[in-house]
């Protein structure tokens, strides 16, 4: 499922999954979440796992199933009728479905303590899901969040981190957590060859390994944004040769 007016897009936004169903790899993570999401659990959710795999995107999929109001296909994918779902992928300062996100009093955090006070309003008055990126690099939203929940139930929250281990032990606890994996090469293949295919281009077996030993060369194996970046680039000079 694309965007309207995506052409112009790069390749990492223009080609994210906007359903569980069009997530390459990563199915033990999309089985965990899909039960999460039918079963309406407001467990909170810690995604973790390298760079470039996936943690933002399964938790804006996540979000916007929560917030779907329509007949969720298989209880758990978007409907893509109601309100929510025609407005999930308006963009706005890059970040897919925050306009929506903020707009269903939910928020997404990048950085920035102040968040912590944003956080506190919402939670007294509000319900998310919150999306709270990084969570690793605020040690302060950390101890927040852990009195937060000795009082009351948090509403649905779903925290990414690249770095476990400098999450809080309690913190980790408390949440369900849930690995993203890098790609195996021959699932990064497959992934290359489809999203060509899907830009009109059909990849040989010498430049999909060409890509996969540039992924090596930058340390990237297996991580999907990587991935996007460079067949954006290998497109392009194709293109101009």
């Amino acid at each position: 499922m694309l965007l309207q007016n995506h052409q112009n897009l790069p390749f990492p936004q223009k080609h994210t999954p906007r359903r569980f169903d069009e997530v390459f790899g990563n199915s033990v993570a999309v089985n965990i979440l899909t039960r999460l999401v039918a079963n309406r659990s407001s467990r909170i959710v810690l995604l973790h796992g390298p760079s470039g795999t996936g943690k933002t995107t399964l938790a804006n999929i996540t979000a916007h199933s929560m917030v779907c109001y329509g007949d969720r296909q298989y209880g758990y994918e978007p409907c893509g009728q109601c309100e929510q779902c025609q407005n999930w992928d308006v963009p706005s300062q890059g970040v897919f479905g925050k306009t929506l996100i903020q707009r269903r009093s939910a928020a997404t955090f990048a950085s920035s303590a102040s968040a912590i006070d944003t956080v506190y309003n919402d939670l007294s008055v509000q319900y998310g899901p919150y999306i709270i990126n990084e969570i690793d690099r605020h040690k302060g939203l950390q101890t927040f969040l852990l009195e937060r929940f000795e009082k009351e139930p948090p509403n649905p929250i779903i925290l990414t981190t690249a770095n476990i281990g400098n999450v809080d032990a309690q913190l980790r606890g408390r949440c369900i957590q849930v690995r993203t994996e890098r790609l195996t090469d021959e699932q990064m293949s497959g992934y290359l060859r489809t999203i060509a295919q899907k830009e009109g281009y059909e990849l040989t077996d010498a430049e999909v390994g060409d890509i996969l030993m540039e992924l090596a060369r930058n340390d990237a194996r297996g991580q999907v944004r990587d991935a996007l970046q460079i067949l954006e680039a290998f497109l392009l000079v194709r293109n101009v040769g």
